[in-house]
């Protein structure tokens, strides 16, 4: 029986030094690491919601930029729900007034066919001009200047007496989406 005790009395310290390692060592570690590990969980569910908010506003800015690129797209072009021959008309009326105002004499004018594609279409109007050259200049000019994205697409000119004829092929754009 003393042997035994003697054996518990010299294990005595080795278990009192084991019990002070997990009491003073290990449950803090344990306990850090469990705090770690919700903090870790905290951090990835507040990720996971900035990563939905940014989601949200990509997804709004990209709904809002079509409008935008609409906007900007019908001020230089004709909206789709506008009829060939609506633009058309439109456009040779201020041709004709600008070209008059230019001191130009139209003779006559035609309706080419309408260049469909998928973006845009392409409506023009053909022009017989007669003139002074410097008429013919500044009308070039007023058509660069013009609120619609106008493009000359020909321009044939030949001398007349003292004054020019002049054929002007002008293509306006029309959103086709």
């Amino acid at each position: 029986m003393n042997s035994k005790l003697l054996d518990i009395k010299a294990l005595g310290p080795y278990l009192v030094a084991l019990l002070v390692i997990v009491r003073f060592v290990i449950i803090p570690l344990h306990n850090t690491l469990t705090e770690k590990r919700l903090l870790a969980a905290q951090r990835q569910e507040l990720l996971r919601a900035k990563r939905a908010v940014m989601q949200k506003q990509m997804e709004e800015k990209a709904a809002q930029k079509p409008a935008a690129d609409r906007n900007i797209l019908e001020k230089h072009f004709y909206p789709k729900h506008l009829p060939d021959t609506t633009i058309q008309a439109d456009l040779v009326k201020a041709l004709i007034e600008t070209a008059e105002k230019k001191k130009l004499t139209v003779m006559n004018f035609e309706l080419p066919e309408v260049a469909r594609e998928k973006e845009m279409s392409e409506v023009g109007a053909l022009l017989r001009l007669r003139g002074p050259p410097v008429g013919l200049v500044e009308l070039l000019r007023a058509i660069d200047d013009w609120p619609k994205s106008l493009k000359v697409k020909s321009l044939e000119a030949s001398r007349s007496g003292a004054d020019f004829t002049m054929t002007l092929t002008v293509i306006g754009y029309r959103i086709e989406r």
